[in-house]
């Protein structure tokens, strides 16, 4: 099991000294908020351990902006070294009272378990005491016997510093060395280890967060490549959502497992880069998390001297409910704008929308369009591939099942086109005129065949697929993708109570890791040759079109060939010279 994701992917990570991962982790704090439209926020009951402050912290992030909206909620957030989850509720008031009820049940846990400590383990619970509270908030007793049972005993001071989202067992890492049969050894293991994550018979808790992960998929469609490379630079991501914010918490800590730098090539990077293998998650931030925010500097403000603080360093990334946040440009990189889901009809594909702080907007490469649309196709063959007995198991929810397909063409109902154009012109890159000679000569040069390139780039894809098309066809409709996010009230999971299995989750997180891999394998290829030829090492890097195909970047986009750039900087301590492709007739560059 991959070590970057096999404590996010099952119920968590554990030492000698933890509970089983199956108990929920010991609590550090409980309380109960209570909001009135007269008085504001109040915490009515709580329960702490010696010197965890809550007042004036946890009323703020328990109540996101607008959660007044809707009946329910689970919100997660970060509060100095703990993890934090309140289940919301409200209900109406007697008309002698006007308005309505809105409780808020919470508990802090120690980050020492992981990006969320586990928390999601007292979910169940929480819900359950908010909505028993919500009719009569005076019935606290049930609170006093779980805060008595779950307690934590022992200090928690077990997390050091003001700020660490990760855990200190996560961030362990093995010692580092240049020795080259090493070096060699993790690249052999590079793209096999990740594919190991979660056995088949591994499942998940039911609320756990990673649950989303083919929902995730499901709502940013090509966008999760731009997302996952800026994630990789550690920029500073804030999702502007609406409430419920459960399933964008739920986001925020895909992207941040996703993210992950593996453990089998890890040791491809130099020591110094290891304070940002991992990325931080924020999950919910409100205005009153605004000076922490401020205070959290970018990567690029930051000289490799400077990022003695894993934290800052490592970038982060949060979702939102407050667009005022979203209007004070300096305190991110990017800025993803998630559409109301009573903007548009279910039938009506609506998409997230990425911008930098100028307002320019992120979109996907055209080679990130050609291969979603290769997985999209690869889970609609794997579909029709089953044996008629589970297609007839599953044929109920078929509609669920291809529903990432249908709106990936662009509800056209035209599973064989297999152009990118089909994507709006704000989700996709145009097609540059360097790419469009060259397409148009290739197929002059060669009588219009098929382009052996386009073949090759299908089966990179399908190589670092690897289970995931099988497995998001089997598990989609019985984990309940939804056919629109407009349909999506919170996970995408079914809740039941019940374990879930974890091996279609698992493989989104095994195909996201292999693309990490490569990149780092290839760029780190390139440099070792480099230094082979050369005597004087840290200079600039050369980085060709053929090393743009094999990490699985357009050649032709000069956003890929800029992100390159970025992250043999951030990761390798070098600058690089990237050559995208071009078209030369006797020797002369056209184009």
């Amino acid at each position: 099991m991959s070590s970057s994701a096999s404590d996010e992917a099952s119920a968590g990570a554990s030492t000698s000294a933890s509970p089983p991962a199956s108990d929920p982790p010991p609590l550090a704090a409980l309380f109960l908020i209570k909001f009135d439209l007269k008085v504001g926020y109040t915490i009515v009951w709580k329960r702490s351990l010696p010197g965890v402050e809550l007042e004036g912290v946890v009323e703020y992030k328990s109540l996101p902006s607008g959660l007044h909206n809707v009946k329910e909620d689970l919100v997660y957030f970060v509060h100095e070294h703990y993890a934090g989850l309140s289940a919301f509720r409200s209900a109406s008031a007697p008309d002698a009272e006007r308005g309505a009820h809105l409780v808020a049940v919470g508990v802090l846990v120690p980050l020492s378990h992981g990006r969320l400590g586990r928390s999601w383990l007292h979910a169940s619970e929480l819900l359950a005491f908010s909505s028993d509270l919500v009719a009569n908030i005076n019935r606290t007793a049930g609170l006093e016997e779980y805060w008595t049972k779950h307690h934590q005993v022992s200090d928690v001071s077990e997390a050091p510093g003001r700020f660490s989202p990760t855990s200190p067992s996560v961030l362990n890492e093995p010692p580092r060395s240049s020795d080259g049969i090493r070096r060699q050894s993790a690249r052999a293991r590079a793209l096999s280890n990740v594919s190991t994550i979660a056995p088949h018979d591994a499942s998940l808790p039911a609320f756990h967060p990673a649950l989303s992960m083919l929902s995730y998929m499901d709502t940013f469609g090509p966008l999760v490549y731009p997302l996952h490379r800026a994630a990789l630079l550690r920029k500073r991501i804030l999702f502007v959502v609406h409430p419920p914010v459960r399933q964008y918490c739920d986001f925020v800590y895909d992207l941040s497992v996703l993210a992950s730098i593996p453990s089998s090539t890890a040791d491809l990077l130099p020591a110094e880069a290891n304070l940002i293998h991992r990325y931080a998650p924020l999950f919910t931030v409100g205005v009153h998390d605004i000076a922490f925010l401020e205070s959290l500097s970018s990567v690029e403000e930051l000289s490799r001297e400077d990022q003695s603080d894993a934290a800052i360093a490592r970038g982060w990334v949060a979702c939102t409910t407050d667009e005022v946040i979203g209007m004070k440009t300096s305190l991110y990189d990017v800025l993803v704008e998630m559409p109301q889901k009573n903007d548009y009809s279910p039938s009506q594909k609506q998409w997230p929308k990425m911008k930098r702080p100028d307002g320019k907007e992120i979109r996907a490469s055209q080679r990130d369009a050609r291969r979603f649309l290769t997985l999209c196709k690869s889970v609609h063959l794997a579909k029709h591939s089953l044996s008629a007995e589970e297609a007839a198991v599953d044929s109920p929810g078929v509609d669920e099942a291809e529903g990432l397909l249908r709106r990936a063409l662009g509800n056209t109902g035209d599973e064989g086109e297999d152009d990118p154009a089909i994507y709006e012109d704000r989700l996709v890159e145009p097609l540059t005129w360097s790419a469009l000679a060259y397409s148009g000569f290739l197929w002059w040069a060669s009588a219009g065949e098929k382009d052996t390139v386009s073949e090759e780039e299908v089966d990179l894809d399908c190589d670092l697929f690897g289970d995931l098309p099988g497995l998001m066809a089997r598990w989609s409709s019985k984990l309940g993708l939804p056919r629109h996010p407009s349909t999506a009230t919170g996970s995408s999971a079914k809740v039941t109570g019940e374990a879930v299995p974890a091996e279609a989750h698992a493989a989104v997180v095994a195909y996201f890791h292999r693309l990490t891999s490569q990149t780092i394998r290839v760029l780190a290829e390139a440099i070792e040759a480099e230094e082979e030829h050369q005597q004087d090492d840290g200079g600039e890097l050369v980085v060709n079109s053929d090393d743009l195909g094999r990490i699985g970047l357009d050649v032709w986009s000069d956003t890929d060939r800029t992100f390159v750039q970025d992250f043999v900087r951030l990761y390798f301590a070098r600058d690089a010279v990237v050559h995208g492709a071009g078209i030369e007739c006797c020797g002369i560059k056209i184009c």
